[in-house]
């Protein structure tokens, strides 16, 4: 999920946060958090938006 926010940033020409900024932003939203498995370290409550 970093990494496709990283493009987005450099394809809107703006420098991206740092990868542990990013994890701190994110952990402060609601509904938002993250969780350890077996297969790593898991997102939980981030959907993806699709404009068309």
């Amino acid at each position: 999920m970093y990494e496709a926010y990283r493009r987005f940033c450099q394809a809107l020409g703006r420098k991206p946060q740092s990868i542990n900024a990013f994890k701190k932003t994110l952990k402060k939203l609601p509904h938002v958090y993250q969780h350890g498995s077996s297969s790593g370290m898991q997102w939980h409550g981030i959907q993806p938006v699709i404009h068309l």
